[in-house]
């Protein structure tokens, strides 16, 4: 169960990640 939560975590972290540099992407 901790694995999998810290797959989860690692998934929403490089969500996160992927939306910012898409937004800075499209606001330059």
């Amino acid at each position: 169960l901790q694995s999998l939560m810290a797959d989860a975590m690692d998934t929403l972290e490089g969500r996160r990640n992927s939306n910012e540099r898409v937004w800075n992407t499209i606001q330059k």
